[in-house]
């Protein structure tokens, strides 16, 4: 178990789960080694600094909420309901991505995001956040009012539906809407 408290940093280590029993916050730096299973299940972790997801992490109906830059190359983010990983920073790579559940939502100001399968993808929050190639959402993808989405050179398909508040901008790239489209 990993208490519900603030810490500097936190590293989960060592084979087996390691399941959150609240709200964590890590005021430092987050990571998960391999080998490593880090379990949120129905909790919130926030992380002031960077990310390092190197094992396993699953998040059922809890929130990991990184603020920091985001690096999970090599490892696997399962989602098992519909949680929510929030990525405020820089991001390398979500590594394994669950494209059966849960939600990412990319809240910082400019970002890359990094091709990938998503289930629901949410852009929020000012600032282009450019979708750097071939991205497939097979759940629904929102853009918030005041944010914006920027295609580029890439295409995207968007299986479920699309629900665009604010900005969709496509340089040379494309948007497939198989869904329905607000």
């Amino acid at each position: 178990n990993v208490p519900a408290d603030s810490y500097y940093n936190l590293e989960i280590d060592q084979s087996g789960s390691k399941t959150a029993q609240g709200t964590v916050n890590a005021l430092g730096t987050l990571t998960v080694q391999s080998g490593a299973t880090y379990a949120i299940a129905a909790t919130t972790t926030t992380v002031t600094g960077a990310t390092d997801l190197n094992g396993t992490t699953t998040i059922s109906t809890g929130t990991l909420d990184a603020n920091g830059t985001f690096d999970a190359t090599g490892s696997t983010i399962d989602f098992t309901g519909a949680g929510r990983l929030q990525v405020s920073g820089a991001v390398t790579s979500f590594g394994s991505l669950d494209a059966a559940a849960g939600t990412v939502e990319c809240d910082g100001g400019t970002q890359t995001i990094p091709v990938d399968y998503f289930y629901n993808l949410e852009i929020d929050q000012s600032g282009t956040k450019t979708i750097a190639a071939n991205t497939i959402v097979n759940g629904n993808m929102t853009v918030q009012a005041g944010a914006t989405v920027d295609f580029g050179t890439g295409g995207s398909v968007i299986y479920g539906a699309s629900d665009i508040n604010g900005t969709l901008t496509m340089t040379t790239g494309s948007y497939d809407a198989n869904g329905s489209f607000d």
